[in-house]
């Protein structure tokens, strides 16, 4: 499934009360990630789970040749519409 990602960076070595929020640059891609069924809404619709946050940040360090030691701040996750 297709997903809008929102993200700040916080680079390698950097704690989470060694930066200013404002200061991280952030970033809007999209992004394919799995999604795993959760059954149907009350209408028939498909209810499906997104990707746990580990998953997008792994992805987020591949698309970019990030390390294992920079770590990608989600913002927003948000399903695109198919079709």
């Amino acid at each position: 499934m297709r997903y809008l990602v929102r993200y700040a960076i916080i680079p390698a070595g950097v704690g989470p009360d060694d930066y200013d929020p404002a200061d991280l640059s952030r970033h809007t891609e999209e992004y394919d990630l799995p999604s795993e069924p959760g059954g149907t809404y009350p209408d028939g619709r498909p209810l499906v789970y997104g990707p746990p946050i580990p998953v997008v940040e792994d992805a987020i360090r591949a698309r970019h040749g990030l390390s294992r030691d920079t770590n990608p701040l989600v913002l927003d996750l948000n399903a695109l519409p198919t079709g």
